[in-house]
């Protein structure tokens, strides 16, 4: 049975790929102290022109989109195309630890159909640390869709900002 949880849309967030690695979009909901993630887009080769297609019908012009601050001219491409609360993730030293860390911070809560980032989460790996054990260095395979969320939890969730307000979402 489908369960409905009462959640405040927060925004999406979207990690940029093109030979190896997919572009991800996921669209973040938050529930007290849970947030709820559902993928979108999870596709290997596209091109922004394919990607702004995708994302019309889930994405609206009042959306934020938090995007890998790594494509600046993508991110701008975006804006330009309908969706201009487009914006990249300010990062820095550290930045993905500090994300991991705030994204810790949260229950996850995943529907079953969204199998590409259910196969991430099952999949996501630390470094060794060359004697058997592991550093607290994420391996950069199998996060897209995941970086894509740790996008929008630093960004929206990491302090008191304005939200877009309650939805209902339901979960199968």
């Amino acid at each position: 049975f489908p369960v409905t949880i009462l959640a405040e849309f927060i925004g999406f967030g979207m990690d940029v790929g093109y030979v190896s690695d997919p572009s991800a979009l996921v669209g973040v909901w938050k529930a007290g102290d849970k947030i709820i993630v559902q993928e979108h887009i999870y596709k290997k080769g596209l091109l922004t022109a394919e990607i702004v297609e995708l994302m019309r019908g889930n994405v609206s012009d009042r959306d934020i989109i938090v995007i890998d601050s790594s494509e600046p001219r993508l991110i701008e491409e975006i804006k330009r195309s309908g969706f201009p609360l487009a914006r990249g993730v300010k990062k820095g030293k550290d930045s993905v630890q500090w994300g991991i860390d705030l994204v810790k911070k949260w229950q996850i809560i995943v529907p079953k159909h969204c199998t590409n980032l259910i196969e991430e989460l099952y999949s996501y790996e630390w470094q060794d640390d060359g004697s058997g054990g592991v550093t607290n260095i994420p391996v950069d395979a199998y996060n897209h869709a995941l970086d894509a969320m740790r996008y929008v939890v630093m960004e929206l969730l990491n302090a008191k900002k304005i939200t877009a307000g309650n939805y209902a979402i339901s979960i199968r």
